[in-house]
């Protein structure tokens, strides 16, 4: 005898889910409501804010499930504020979506565009730009947002900053022409994949002690400062799960493409080049660095200073006549590379021109400044953070910020 209980069971199951599809809603701005803030007040998780083209001057904060829903970022704009203290235009929440806005405007420091703190949303397809000081500030261990297919540029700290435990993914992305690092990662465990990072000063991608970083098949290139650093505070070697693989990096002369202190990141399968500089520095730091192709008219393909004891294995080295492996390589290994035109040689050998070391030591008297106001030693008071973001320490908007 067939049980009745089967049907009963699928028909309450179909009541359940109907009723949630019915309970999520649309809000329409400016339809629903005038403001997008009452809008999102409105809503309840899985409920979507769709916001009309137009210009809407407000400082938005999210509700957890609750997305953000711009009709282009070419046409809806979001701005800050005119008065009031320094503040995020945007703060998020978790398991939302902010998509579709140019998002400008924010003002002073430490403010940002978009603020993220112990959350974990979606920013996608929007323009953050012409910001005072951060783009997107990504803030504590709870912090996993996905960012992907923004354009981030002109604003005056880092396009993306990545801050004391914060696990960011970073996918494609064009961050340019902001005024510090495209990127600025401190103690935090980011993926940065298939973006492009250009024009930015400081770096192209700067990292502090943190604990994994994995930079991925992007193309980085004309950054002011070096195209890549991975480095550790307070002269201590920091074993990191750091990859830097596949990436296309183009320097612009000055410092090295990609340098590398007191760590031990994976440096493998990229194609670096660099006017008039070095493709890759080694200070105190024992990396891996693998099937690279690096052409450079400066004075190394690697550079290796005193005490770093680096792998160096199948790399195309092209110097254009001057040296492939310079520095003291007594502790490397160094194996099966391919030098184009250019030979091995010792430190009392290596005749390293007189401005690229003060290039060398301009960059390096540069990053201890940055560090020190990162660790808050600077002697110049850090400015007050602003009330609206207090729980941010000012000093965490130094060193690559």
């Amino acid at each position: 005898m067939k049980s009745r209980l089967y049907p009963i069971i699928g028909i309450f199951s179909l009541l359940i889910l109907q009723a949630a599809v019915v309970s999520a809603k649309e809000i329409i701005i400016p339809r629903d409501f005038d403001k997008i803030q009452d809008g999102i007040d409105a809503a309840n998780a899985g409920d979507k804010v769709k916001v009309q083209a137009g210009l809407y001057t407000e400082i938005l904060t999210m509700k957890d499930g609750v997305d953000l829903l711009g009709e282009g970022a070419e046409v809806t704009t979001l701005v800050a504020l005119a008065e009031g203290p320094p503040s995020a235009v945007l703060t998020t929440a978790n398991n939302c979506t902010i998509d579709g806005f140019t998002i400008t405007g924010a003002r002073g420091r430490p403010g940002h565009a978009v603020y993220i703190k112990d959350t974990s949303p979606t920013i996608s397809n929007c323009i953050v730009r012409d910001n005072d000081y951060t783009g997107i500030g990504v803030h504590n261990s709870k912090a996993h947002p996905l960012i992907q297919n923004n354009r981030i540029h002109n604003n005056g700290g880092p396009g993306i900053a990545n801050n004391y435990g914060a696990s960011a993914t970073i996918v494609g992305n064009e961050i340019f022409a902001n005024e510090r690092a495209g990127i600025g990662n401190v103690g935090s465990a980011t993926t940065i994949k298939g973006n492009k990072i250009y024009n930015n000063g400081l770096a192209g991608v700067g990292t502090i002690s943190c604990s994994a970083i994995k930079i991925e098949g992007n193309d980085i290139y004309n950054n002011s400062g070096v195209e890549i650093s991975v480095l550790s505070v307070r002269g201590a070697v920091i074993e990191v799960d750091a990859v830097i693989e596949n990436n296309t990096i183009a320097g612009a002369g000055g410092p090295p493409s990609i340098i590398c202190e007191n760590t031990s990141p994976r440096i493998n399968r990229n194609i670096i080049t660099n006017r008039g500089a070095t493709g890759i520095m080694v200070i105190a730091a024992s990396p891996q660095i693998i099937n690279n192709n690096i052409s450079t008219d400066g004075p190394a393909g690697i550079y290796i200073k005193s005490g770093a004891s680096p792998i160096v294995e199948r790399n195309t080295i092209l110097g254009g006549g001057r040296r492939g492996i310079v520095g003291d390589t007594s502790a490397a290994i160094i194996n099966d590379n391919n030098i184009l035109e250019t030979g091995i040689t010792q430190p009392e050998e290596r005749g390293v021109p007189q401005l690229q070391e003060q290039l060398k030591d301009q960059f390096q008297n540069q990053l201890q400044q940055n560090i020190n106001k990162q660790l808050g030693e600077s002697s110049e008071p850090a400015p007050e953070p602003a009330p609206a973001l207090q729980s941010t320490p000012a000093a965490e908007e130094e060193g690559w910020f």
